[in-house]
């Protein structure tokens, strides 16, 4: 099973925080699992062979959720993900 998560959460991006370690475990259960949150810059972690962690930029807040959105598009057509989950309802 693959996971693609939205997230909030910044320190994903950390590989030393508790959030990046949950991500990791959550990677050594399923197939494989991505998370996507908003920042201020475009950032790739890879926690370990099946977690990684993108952070999608922009100068806003308008801009961070269409540029978002266009990614998470392209990475659903890519990678063909059987499970999306995301940290806040309303996000």
């Amino acid at each position: 099973m693959k996971i693609l998560s939205l997230g909030l959460d910044i320190q994903a991006l950390d590989p030393t925080s508790q959030v990046a370690s949950r991500i990791r475990l959550i990677g050594q259960l399923v197939d494989f699992c991505t998370v996507i949150i908003p920042a201020h810059g475009d950032t790739y972690v890879k926690l370990n062979n099946q977690a990684e962690v993108y952070a999608i930029g922009g100068s806003n807040k308008i801009f961070q959720l269409f540029k978002t959105g266009f990614f998470t598009y392209q990475i659903l057509k890519a990678r063909h993900y059987d499970l999306i989950t995301v940290q806040d309802i309303y996000f």
